[in-house]
């Protein structure tokens, strides 16, 4: 916009020039802006300046709100880019732990780095809450262990503050899930992530936090664990449900499958089922086989007298010879 419009804006009070260092008056950075989007809303809109400018200062206001509220979620402007040995990032267990590290990946960014160097626009995040000693890797694990690989010296970082270490944990969540939307194995990590931090009660490092609700969530009362870590995690309760039960079967053979993409967690459910139905039926074959051998083994009178007692018939068996065997010992060694 050239100076002469900046001018005219300038007599009816809408945009105001500013003093440099050296005495002379410039436009600011927001001044400049408000006039184009003036411009806009008039063109577009058929508006005349006036009613333009009040559009634009309406504008100007609720991008300012947006930012206010993206910097207090931690997301947007207000993060400040620093440079720092990868080698000295500290991590933490909660978000280390929660994700597997896929080795091809890393090593194909590794050899990227290699070339490349690191690129800027993809800053590892670390994160501080109150009561943790230093800020630790939060997003970008992937990332430090490839450049750390490819020998690069220092890497963008971005610190972001959180309540708590549920706050941190949530986000952590959102972005992994954000990233890999349909990833079964990704979803099944994170509900045990969010799941193990709630038996330990949020912050691990407080001995007063342990006692309370993890912050942002709803008193136990008024949700159920599943419930509860559904919501933070962005699913179903009954998919946390299917995860507590693969997890609790703890079959390696299902495991790897959800993490080689092969199943979906309710397939990972499905399939333990089977294994269980298939394992019960196995166990109640062999007892009818052992009772069919053991009904030609006794007379007929003991093996009434047997089922009279009732219980189970191997069990009736088993009691008989152990005592057997105990008496027999005795009068091995009695006679010895």
């Amino acid at each position: 916009m050239s100076r002469e419009a900046l001018d005219k804006l300038e007599e009816n009070g809408w945009v105001k020039p500013d003093k440099c260092s050296d005495g002379k008056d410039y436009y600011s950075k927001a001044s400049v802006e408000l006039v184009k989007t003036m411009l806009y809303c008039r063109d577009e809109n058929g508006v005349n300046l006036t009613q333009a400018y009040q559009m634009a200062v309406k504008a100007a206001d609720l991008k300012k709100r947006r930012h206010e509220q993206a910097s207090a979620r931690n997301e947007g402007e207000g993060k400040a880019l620093k440079f720092m040995d990868p080698e000295k990032l500290k991590t933490y267990p909660t978000f280390e732990n929660a994700l597997t590290i896929d080795e091809h990946l890393r090593r194909d960014i590794t050899r990227d780095m290699s070339r490349n160097g690191y690129r800027p626009s993809e800053p590892i995040a670390l994160c501080s809450w109150e009561g943790l000693e230093k800020e630790v890797v939060h997003d970008g694990h992937t990332r430090r262990l490839a450049a750390i690989a490819a020998g690069i010296e220092k890497v963008p970082v971005v610190i972001e503050k959180f309540a708590d270490e549920m706050a941190a944990l949530e986000d952590f969540v959102k972005r992994q899930l954000k990233r890999r939307k349909n990833d079964a194995w990704v979803r099944y990590q994170m509900i045990i992530a969010v799941d193990s931090l709630m038996d330990k009660g949020g912050d691990r490092r407080s001995g007063d936090a342990k006692s309370k609700t993890p912050c942002g969530v709803i008193e136990k009362k008024v949700m159920t664990s599943a419930e509860r870590t559904a919501k933070l995690v962005g699913c179903g309760p009954r998919t946390v449900d299917r995860v507590r039960k693969i997890r609790k079967a703890g079959k390696p053979e299902i495991l790897e499958a959800l993490k080689n993409r092969e199943m979906t967690i309710t397939q990972a459910e499905e399939a333990i089922g089977r294994k269980t139905k298939d394992k019960k039926a196995a166990q109640k074959a062999k007892l009818k086989k052992i009772r069919k051998a053991a009904e030609k083994l006794f007379k007929e009178d003991n093996l009434s007298g047997i089922d009279s007692l009732g219980g189970d018939l191997v069990y009736h068996v088993n009691k008989a010879v152990a005592e057997y065997v105990e008496k027999q010992l005795e009068e091995k060694s009695y006679r010895i």
